[in-house]
C-alpha cells in the first residue's frame, strides 16, 4: 500500500518554526504518518494552539520548545531538549526563516547577519547537535526549507 511507504511509525520529527503555515502543515502531515513531534517557535500560546491541529486524531505525542533561533544558546537548548525529552530525532525539518524586503543595495549589515543566524546558523546548529545520534541509528533525514526568494530576486 502506497502510505506504507510513508510510515513513520516511532519516528521522532523536530520541525523549527511548526507553529504556522507550512511548518505546521508539515508537522501535521509527518504525525499522519506516524512520527512524533517537536514543533518550535517563539510563541508557546501560537504552538499550543497549533499543536491541537496537529497531532489532532493522530494518537502521537507531541512537545513544543519556546527558543530563538536567532541566538545560538537558544539554537542548541532546543536541540537538547527535543532530544532529552522524546528520546531521539529522527527528521529535521528546518523551516523557521526570514527574509529582507528591501533591494540588495539597502540592506543594512544588521539585517543580513540576522538573515544568515536564522536561514544558515540556526540549522548547522541543530545538524550538528542531532546528526550524531542519528548516525548512530544509521537513519535520519534532514529537510530544509526554503522560499522563492532562494531562486529569484523580489525585485
Amino acid at each position: 500500500m502506497i502510505q506504507d511507504l510513508f510510515d513513520l511509525n516511532g519516528k521522532v520529527a523536530l520541525i523549527t518554526g511548526g507553529s504556522k503555515g507550512i511548518g505546521m502543515a508539515m508537522a501535521h502531515g509527518l504525525a499522519r504518518a506516524g512520527a512524533d513531534i517537536v514543533i518550535n517557535s517563539r510563541s508557546q500560546e501560537e504552538m499550543d494552539a497549533a499543536m491541537d491541529y496537529i497531532l489532532g486524531g493522530t494518537g502521537r505525542r507531541g512537545h513544543s520548545v519556546v527558543a530563538d533561533l536567532f541566538n545560538r544558546d537558544d539554537t542548541a537548548r532546543l536541540a537538547r531538549e527535543a532530544l532529552n525529552t522524546m528520546g531521539r530525532v529522527d527528521i529535521i525539518v528546518n523551516n523557521a526563516g526570514t527574509n529582507i524586503v528591501n533591494p540588495v543595495d539597502r540592506i543594512v549589515d544588521e539585517d543580513w547577519d540576522r538573515l544568515l543566524e536564522l536561514n544558515l546558523t540556526a540549522p548547522m546548529i541543530l545538524v550538528r547537535e542531532l546528526a550524531g545520534q542519528m548516525k548512530e541509528r544509521k537513519w535520519g533525514r534532514i529537510v530544509n526549507i526554503s522560499s522563492i526568494f532562494g531562486l529569484c530576486a523580489k525585485e
